[in-house]
């Protein structure tokens, strides 16, 4: 039950949250804000405390079944290691995927009630930035989240793995996530290391590279263009968090299915 409410939570919360920024920005006078600002500002927001949640989720996942004595019984039963812990992975990115879809389907909505999605027009004649490219940028700006969002539940469930204790396997996971936004912040002038941290395309609370915020500068009329379709970030945008994704998903399985879990 009380990993039922938290996996309520973890998709609740950052829904709700999207479903709230747009309101709140309009009632806090800012109605003339362009609808695009408004949109990517409440998925930017969203979509960070999203990304908490979800590592924080798949840190605990195998450890509270450890804590509770009822990851014995599942290992007792005639089904491989590997196949147990990898039915935890895909949950847990189901449950990732579900949360992107209900944090963009509310955003959106919440955006429509008040604002109009129109072309950033700024001083100038000729518009800075087209709807159609903003919204082609918007949802390049969520379709860039899944990747590395795979990476993070995965690096979560490696932690979860590693650990003894719910309080250990959370500590390991959300620590391992600030570190690598830290690195991304620090070294976000080195062209040749952000490219290689899987976290370089989430939103971070310390740094302000991602795709994402890239949209809402776009949108607040202050931003370029993003990445080219033919430039190195799109491909690195996939291969990166994929080849994260499946080092720590393998050592994941090799940890779970050597470890024994009889205490």
């Amino acid at each position: 039950m009380r990993r039922q409410r938290l996996a309520l939570s973890v998709v609740g919360i950052p829904a709700a949250v999207a479903l709230l920024i747009p309101q709140g920005l309009w009632v806090s006078s800012r109605q003339g804000m362009q609808g695009y600002l408004a949109f990517a500002t409440a998925l930017e927001l969203a979509l960070l405390l999203g990304s908490l949640l979800l590592v924080l989720h798949a840190g605990v996942s195998i450890a509270w079944e450890r804590s509770e004595k009822t990851l014995r019984d599942a290992l007792a039963g005639p089904v491989h290691r590997g196949e147990i812990l990898f039915s935890r992975w895909l949950a847990l990115q189901a449950e990732m995927l579900l949360l992107l879809a209900l944090v963009a389907v509310l955003a959106f909505a919440s955006t429509l009630v008040h604002y109009r999605f129109e072309d950033i027009r700024g001083d100038a004649i000729e518009p800075l930035f087209y709807a159609r490219e903003l919204a082609r940028h918007t949802a390049l700006g969520i379709a860039y989240f899944i990747p590395p969002a795979f990476a993070l539940v995965t690096l979560g469930l490696l932690a979860s793995v590693l650990s003894a204790s719910p309080a250990m396997a959370a500590t390991l996971a959300l620590g391992a996530l600030f570190c690598l936004d830290i690195s991304k912040s620090v070294f976000s002038s080195a062209s040749g290391v952000v490219p290689g941290l899987f976290n370089s395309y989430l939103p971070s609370l310390f740094d302000q590279t991602s795709y994402l915020h890239g949209v809402t500068a776009m949108a607040n009329g202050i931003g370029d263009v993003l990445w080219s379709d033919t430039g190195p970030e799109r491909h690195l945008g996939l291969l990166v968090p994929a080849a994260y994704t499946a080092v720590f998903l393998l050592v994941s399985l090799a940890v779970f299915s050597t470890r024994d879990y009889a205490e």
